[in-house]
């Protein structure tokens, strides 16, 4: 069995600052993200997953 689970994270940072929400069933601290769907690239995933959980659309990315 592979629990290992691929998943494109950001990290939206301006000015020093950095955005991160923390779970309420664990109380851990996580950046914002989510599985990267079968077949699809991380660097298509993650402007997706940051557009679903935070309502924004990415303007730039480094992978």
């Amino acid at each position: 069995m592979n629990d290992q689970v691929e998943a494109a994270v950001g990290i939206v940072w301006s000015v020093g600052r950095f955005l991160a929400s923390k779970r309420p069933a664990t109380g851990y601290w996580e950046f914002s993200g989510g599985k990267i769907e079968a077949g699809a690239e991380p660097h298509a995933a993650l402007p997706r997953e940051l557009r679903v959980e935070l309502g924004i659309h990415v303007r730039e990315a480094v992978l």
